[in-house]
């Protein structure tokens, strides 16, 4: 029972859908997008949210949506103003004025520019790759852009931002938080993995081994051990004392720390430091001298450049700001104690949270953030879990510097600091899920919290330190994301002392940049072998104490193959026992709760890979990194290919590099592993053996964290070594290898994020760049969409074909030169290259409900009518529409989507049972009618009884009452609780006039349709029909087919085919569908058998669009229709270009926009425990005009007639847009002869009067009543 009011809420959305544009200004959209349809990259936020010199907006990244939000900020809250496109993964934001906003896109690589007087991105700056942060410092004023993989500053001369950067090269891993001194004069660059002066030492079975790795220094005799091949932890022995039972360990390599001393110790104080940087570090393949300065934050004269380092404050720097009182430097993140082995002994203390301050040249403190817990119990009451936090990712002073605001992204909470780093209350102030950044606005007692996972802003009192509300904005981010992402980083449900997670170690699905050694001295062997050994060490079994591993990024980790270093975890789900043994949690994870996890694990990609051409191709000059993240020289990949093809792939196949198979003794790591990937292999540099001081790593790139040497056994030159690294770096991308297993890697285009402004101008660079743009969309390996000003309106474009643009205007098509036309003259128009299936979303669709945006937003009323219903109640719900059970609930703080149902011509009803348990009851819908948005309000009908037939159309509730109106949404005692509920809805609650006692309540609501969107007969050429009345005779592949009186009923059968057809191009195919079991699938535009669209209706009552493309399926849409088994439904399908049409009894229910195929036959196809019937198969060939054989002549004016002698071809519209007919006789020139190609605006009548011959030539390949524009 909410503490405020007890709340029944229902939010309904009935939308109809063709496509929505979301331009500047407030809107409203529906649910997450697809998975399909979202391609997420986990990108980090470093400095997500901001607020205007005046105070008068609040500006905040929506990195899901490739966007920027913009809020006025009200006395009582915000008001949200609008979204402004910028580009791919937004994380950084900063204001340089009250009109000028710089948005850093990490995977865009650039900064947009952003004019908030015209709402619009004005100019980009492209970056080093992955830029995370920007601030203005210097006299005169730069722009310092930090750039992570590259681990750069980029530096722009503000008075001339069209000149070359300057490229400033730090030596530190992941550059990304940056902060301004109080005089503007320093510029402050924190290190995310700054590492924490821990190494490797290496061992292994190899000692002497020239090959792949160092000697094996652990067994070495003069080693502070004598040599023990796994060195003891506890004095002479082992804690936890190693099991009896178990053989003789693997000898292994072993983690040591830095001390204060310059000693290199281990975990039991064993001195390594002869064999690091003294005189036996040849032993470990290292000079004499070697060092790991452990640079944490580089300080950078704004004006000279020249840089100096912070070091020694912890592992990850996750944000930092400057004290205004004191000018001290405030970092704060985590820490982690890798050296200490065996995961008993770090067990729910293995991270801790820190605040670091110091003062450039001065002292440092380092302080923990939770100081309730003292580590030496590992498990405490969930009451005191919640006082802890957990990835700090914002921090933000007030005025005077005393106190400091810190986000928890792991703890969903804010914690307060005073100006020497102490908490100031035990309790946090709780926010949403994942708050990474936080502003304030000292003038109202305000705080402004950007939760990311939530896609909301919480509002903070900072006189009180508690919310005052939380204020959505739209995320497309899919649920299956959503449910996962807690399991990664929730910290409060996932550890014992409530400050780790997953994610403390894999950080944002990635990696902490250390190694640990995990072992279990007291545990078992372990014999599931994943894969057979190939290199003639014999399988043993998996000894418990392994050694150590690097942290494994989790991109693209899930399914095929193992997916740990050993293979011995076969999946996601052998992890589920982590929860309790490594993060001291009460219990392992539930399967439900491990299945969330993997689902989620499997949408992380790959970025573009910096390192391949913007085709994506292998370059042939890679550059060569070297001590102080200096390029040593460059490399051709290429030369590498033909010898990495037979020394590797046979263990590394595929565009992943990964397989089961085992080696041993190729690495000598002393156990078995799988091939590990390659991908992301750029990331693994910083240990360099030949430096002293140009190390930013301890850990080498080989599994065990030991230096990557000449590529195992392969006795090659340096140029050799090179050109096989540099192969590697350029490894993700998916090719030139194939797919392996049954899925294509998840790897982002090369090109994915890259952009082009063209703002009344466009340099001859960037116009050889677009160039290059259109001829990689037209070869769909990638999408291509367009978001600006044109014609003087906020609009989108996707990229069709042949130098077309599907825009966010249903009936609009647009040419490139028309949309470089405006822009060159007016402007400005963003290019953005997208990844493939997501260009309709990020283009004209933004909430993937089938209505364009511009549509939606001009509450265009011609859409066709698919229907999409959001639904949430407290207790209970069961909703109907048209009388069937489309759904129910029991959450009613969180809305359950359901799209695209199928309207009817006439009479339709929403008929809802609302449950509640006791106490106030209210229930809230918002209904959208043909773009037209209205709500619940006492003209819905009521009853407390049940009545028969109560939830069909055409019961009579005369004799209902009218629903009591409780208050409209947001300005009463419910306030703003429902996640998903549109903020500025114009719904009341509403009930029965007894919210108090009535416990169950009936809700109808009645409208009329007006539905013109219906399949007429075919105008073109019926090429082939059957129905079966000679059986089977055109159709191959009759595997389980039968026919029985003129009907074929289908059992499993994969693809059962028409006998010709191949160059059949835009067609309709119809046929009569009975589902019996099942399902019931229909295959169009067939190339082969690895290449064709089928649509499945289901026997859930939804229609399934899905397409095999190069053998892979994939599912489209799922679109709900309340459609049943065993009745006879008119399915059609309009395949017109890439616009695909489906129909069902003659009603338009889905239009789905996909390129893959242009032409072939039609078919069946069903899959095991599937029977369905079919009857009367028909293919029309859609006709278009051949118009150069006409002179169009104007003969009527609209809702007016004329004749025609014979027959002749008429075209009906204005403005280019028009349908044709072959009509004969009396012709009527209105909407109801033609349709309506252009709504609202006066129309005429053509005919066509030819030269040469007296008939108009049809040609079919194109819908009747398709909308053509006229050149």
């Amino acid at each position: 029972m909410n503490n405020k009011y007890k709340l029944l809420s229902l939010i309904f959305l009935i939308a109809f859908l063709f496509f929505a544009f979301d331009s500047f200004g407030p809107r409203t959209d529906n649910g997450p997008a697809a998975a399909n349809d979202f391609v997420n990259f986990e990108t980090p936020h470093v400095h997500p949210i901001d607020i205007t010199p005046d105070q008068q907006k609040l500006l905040a990244v929506n990195t899901a949506d490739n966007r920027l939000e913009v809020f006025q900020i009200t006395p009582t809250g915000l008001s949200h103003l609008g979204s402004i496109p910028v580009g791919m993964n937004p994380v950084t934001v900063r204001v340089r004025s009250s009109s000028e906003v710089w948005v850093v896109n990490h995977i865009s690589d650039n900064i947009s520019i952003v004019d908030l007087n015209q709402n619009i991105v004005t100019k980009i700056l492209r970056t080093d790759n992955e830029p995370c942060d920007v601030v203005f410092a210097g006299s005169p004023q730069k722009a310092f852009v930090s750039c992570s993989e590259a681990n750069t500053v980029n530096v722009f001369t503000l008075s001339n931002l069209n000149a070359t950067p300057q490229k400033i090269r730090i030596i530190g891993e992941e550059p990304r938080a940056m902060a301004v001194s109080l005089d503007g004069t320093q510029v402050y660059v924190a290190f995310f993995e700054s590492g924490n002066q821990t190494t490797i030492v290496p061992g292994g079975k190899g000692e002497g081994f020239q090959g792949g790795r160092a000697e094996d220094a652990v067994r070495h005799p003069s080693g502070p051990y004598g040599g023990v091949d796994v060195p003891p932890n506890n004095g002479n022995s082992f804690s936890p004392p190693i099991n009896p039972a178990l053989p003789p360990p693997p000898p292994v390599s072993l983690i040591v720390r830095k001390n204060a001393n310059n000693q290199w110790l281990d975990d039991n104080n064993g001195d390594w430091t002869p064999f690091i940087s003294g005189n036996l570090a040849s032993q470990s393949h290292r000079i004499p001298g070697w060092d790991l300065p452990d640079r944490d934050v580089a300080i950078m004269n704004a004006n000279n450049l020249s840089t100096t380092y912070q070091t020694s404050l912890m592992n990850i720097q996750m944000a930092m700001a400057v004290n205004p009182n004191s000018g001290q430097v405030s970092v704060v993140g985590s820490d982690a104690i890798n050296e200490i082995r065996f995961e008993s002994n770090v067990n729910g203390i293995f991270a801790r949270m820190k605040w670091a301050g110091f003062t450039p040249g001065g002292a440092k403190i380092i302080k923990d953030i939770n100081p309730h817990l003292t580590y030496n119990v590992r498990n405490i009451p969930q009451s005191e879990r919640n006082k802890s936090i957990s990835d700090p990712r914002g921090i933000q002073w007030n005025s005077t510097g005393t106190k400091a605001y810190v986000t928890g992204m792991g703890s969903n909470n804010v914690i307060v600091l005073n100006a020497n780093g102490d908490r100031l209350f035990s309790q946090p102030i709780n926010v949403g899920q994942g708050p990474t950044g936080i502003v304030l606005q000292e003038s109202t007692n305000r705080a402004f919290v950007l939760n990311k996972f939530d896609a909301s802003i919480s509002i903070l009192d900072i006189n009180t330190d508690s919310e005052l509300a939380q204020i959505p904005f739209y995320d497309p981010t899919p649920d299956v994301i959503k449910n996962g992402r807690p399991h990664l980083y929730n910290s409060h449900d996932n550890s014992g002392l409530g400050h780790l997670a997953c994610a403390s170690c894999h950080i944002d699905a990635r990696t902490d940049g250390l190694a640990w050694d995990l072992g279990n001295p007291d545990g078992n062997m372990t014999f599931a072998q994943p894969g057979t050994p190939v290199d003639g060490a014999p399988f043993n079994g998996f000894h418990p104490m392994k050694g150590p591993f690097r942290t494994s990024p989790l991109t693209d980790i899930t399914h095929y193959p193992s997916v740990h270093w050993r293979g011995d975890r076969k999946d996601v789900f052998d992890f589920a026992a982590a929860y309790e043994t490594l993060q001291s949690d009460d219990a392992p994870k539930v399967l439900g709760e491990m299945q969330q996890l993997e689902a989620f694990l499997s949408t992380i990609h790959f970025p573009p890979n910096p390192y391949r051409n913007l085709d994506n191709s292998i370059a042939s000059s890679v550059p060569i990194y070297g001590p102080n993240n200096t390029i040593t020289s460059f490399a051709n990949p290429l030369a590498a290919v033909a010898e990495f093809q037979t020394a590797c792939l046979p263990c590394h196949p595929g565009n992943r590099g990964r397989s089961d198979i085992l080696v041993e003794n190729f690495l000598h790591v002393g156990t078995h592993l799988v091939p590990e990937t390659f991908r992301g292999f750029y990331e693994r540099s910083g240990f360099w053996s030949n430096t002293t001081t140009g190390n930013t790593s301890g850990f080498g790139k080989l599994p065990d964290a030991s230096e990557f040497f000449n590529l195992g056994q392969l006795d090659i030159s340096t140029q050799r070594n090179n050109e096989f690294t540099a192969l590697l770096m350029s490894f993700d991308g998916g090719v030139p290898w194939a797919n392996e297993g049954d899925r294509p890697s998840l790897d982002a285009h090369a090109a994915v994020g890259q952009q082009v402004v063209v703002n009344a101008g466009i340099s001859s660079q960037d116009d050889q760049l677009l160039n290059q743009f259109l001829a990689l969309a037209s070869n769909h390996a990638v999408g291509l969409i367009a978001k600006g000003l044109y014609q003087g309106e906020y609009r989108g474009f996707s990229f069709i074909d042949n130098q077309t643009y599907q825009s966010d205007k249903a009936s609009q098509i647009v040419t490139h030169a028309e949309l470089m036309n405006d822009a060159l003259n007016n402007g400005p128009i963003t290019f953005t290259v997208v990844p493939n299936n997501t260009s309709t979303r990020m283009g004209i669709d933004r909430d993937s409900d089938g209505i364009f945006d511009w549509d939606e937003d001009n509450n265009n009323t011609t859409s066709p009518t698919v229907n999409a219903i959001t639904i949430t109640s407290d207790d209970a719900y069961e909703l109907y529409f048209n009388g069937i059970r489309i759904g129910t609930g029991d959450i009613w703080q969180t809305a359950e989507h359901y799209q695209n149902l199928a309207l009817r011509a006439g009479e339709n009803v929403i008929a809802i049972k609302g449950i509640d348990q006791g106490g106030a009851a209210a229930l809230i819908a918002e209904l959208r009618l043909a773009g037209q948005r209205s709500g619940t309000n006492s003209q819905w009908k009521v009853n407390t009884q049940l009545v028969n037939n109560w939830n069909q159309i055409g019961f009579d509730d005369n004799s209902w009452s009218n629903a009591s109106d409780y208050g409209v949404y947001g300005l009463n005692a419910y306030e703003r609780e429902v996640k998903g509920m549109p903020y500025d809805s114009p719904a009341s609650w509403i009930w029965s006039s007894d919210n108090n006692n009535d416990n169950t309540v009936y809700l109808r609501f009645t409208f009329n349709a007006n539905l013109n969107q219906t399949l007429e007969a075919c105008q073109g050429e019926v090429v082939f029909f059957d129905d079966f009345t000679n059986g089977l005779n055109n159709w191959t592949s009759t595997t389980n087919a039968s026919v029985n009186n003129a009907l074929l009923t289908l059992g499993q059968n994969q693809l059962m085919r028409s006998t010709t057809g191949d160059t059949w191009a835009d067609y309709t195919l119809s046929a009569d569908v009975t589902i019996q079991s099942g399902g019931a699938g229909l295959v169009f535009r067939h190339i082969d058998n690895n290449n064709f669209y089928i649509w499945k209706i289901l026997d859930n009552g939804d229609l399934q669009t899905s397409k095999k493309q190069n053998g892979l399926f994939s599912i489209l849409k799922n679109i709900p229709l309340g459609l049943k088994t065993n009745t006879v439904y008119n399915i059609s399908i309009a395949a017109e270009g890439n616009s695909i049409r489906t129909y069902i009894n003659h009603q338009l229910v889905d239009l789905t926009i996909d390129n893959s195929f242009a032409q072939g036959r039609i078919g069946f196809h069903q899959n095991a425990g599937q029977t369905a019937q079919f009857g009367r198969v028909q293919v029309c060939l859609l006709a278009t005009v051949q118009q150069d054989n006409c002179n169009w002549t104007e003969v009527a004016t609209e809702n007016t007639s004329f004749t025609i002698s014979g027959s002749d071809l008429v075209r009906f519209g204005a403005n280019g847009l028009y349908f044709y007919r072959m009509l004969s006789g009396t012709v009527d020139c209105s909407n109801s002869t033609f349709g309506d190609p252009i709504p609202g605006v006066t129309k005429k009548c053509w005919r066509c009067q030819t030269t040469g011959r007296q008939d108009q030539t049809i040609s079919f390949n194109v819908i009747p009543n398709k909308l053509t524009t006229d050149a």
